[in-house]
């Protein structure tokens, strides 16, 4: 398991309050990257425009990032653009929040 799938392991522990969904599953994140010493940065957004639950969740992924053996250091940067969009969940939460049950 690489470096980039355990920190994503940890971050499906973080949830919106709003939804009760991983960041994870629902896209919020839109770019990690790790560079050669564990210096972490994650580039995420969220649907709520509540300062609060954007500090909350910024928080949440620090932590989590920060759990994970050998990370040195975590930059989470939140960002409005690109806005994110039901597109973006993975299929199986979009069908779950909508009511629509897989085969």
């Amino acid at each position: 398991m690489t470096i980039e799938d355990k920190i994503y392991e940890e971050l499906k522990f973080v949830f919106d309050p709003e939804f009760g969904v991983s960041i994870v599953d629902l896209g919020y994140i839109y770019q990690l990257h790790v560079d050669e010493q564990y210096n972490v940065k994650i580039t995420m957004t969220c649907i709520s425009e509540s300062v609060q639950i954007q500090d909350w969740l910024k928080s949440g992924v620090e932590f989590a990032v920060a759990s994970v053996d050998g990370i040195k250091s975590v930059t989470v940067e939140l960002v409005s653009e690109p806005k994110w969009n039901p597109s973006m969940m993975k299929k199986s939460i979009k069908n779950e929040l909508i009511g629509i049950k897989e085969k």
